[in-house]
């Protein structure tokens, strides 16, 4: 399922944007039909728990949603962090970002017998890549800087993740991959949709 903000501004215009039409193309890429099986949500914020930072979605009146990954019902999870520092001109900000995944890979490519994860990244990354021109215009720009795997790389900002081996959202063996985009995003503050 698609989770999105209605009402979005800087940021949050940019990444709702990226969101929305990567999650339509990734789920034409993967056969995926259905709402179920995919979920994508927007920014993240970091909440406190007693493990450390965990990454939670706004969902309205001072409620979060944890991103836990459900492998009973879900083969893909996806979400966004923001970097706490930006740089400002004039109305134009700039900030580092990530789309964070976590895929079960073998239900998403299942004909491929082996470890498919070079496949699962290869569609993310030509998906992304066909998808930015669409998206920049004006005083919106995107630029996909890098790519991370393994938990303690992609989940860095999110201690509680890390730490917390329980919530089994660590896990980067098969037939699980968690992949990090890193992004660099330009954008108006003004600018509302």
């Amino acid at each position: 399922m698609l989770y999105t903000k209605s009402n979005t501004v800087g940021s949050d215009i940019l990444i709702q944007n990226i969101q929305s039409k990567l999650y339509t193309a990734l789920k034409i890429s993967w056969g995926i039909s259905d709402d179920v099986r995919y979920d994508s949500y927007g920014r993240v914020y970091k909440v406190s728990s007693d493990k450390g930072a965990i990454p939670e979605f706004y969902v309205g009146s001072e409620d979060y949603k944890e991103m836990i990954f459900d492998s009973t019902t879900n083969d893909v999870l996806s979400f966004f962090v923001l970097g706490d520092k930006t740089s400002y001109q004039l109305g134009i900000e700039t900030a580092d970002a990530g789309i964070i995944f976590k895929i079960n890979i073998e239900n998403i490519k299942p004909a491929i017998t082996w470890r498919p994860d070079e496949e699962i990244k290869k569609d993310i990354l030509e998906n992304l890549q066909w998808l930015l021109p669409k998206i920049q215009q004006g005083k919106f720009r995107v630029e996909i800087t890098g790519t991370e795997t393994g938990y303690k790389n992609v989940f860095r900002e999110f201690e509680g993740m890390t730490a917390n081996k329980e919530r089994g959202f660590y896990n980067d063996l098969n037939p699980f991959l968690i992949y990090r985009v890193n992004l660099n995003l330009t954008y108006d503050i003004h600018f509302t949709n």
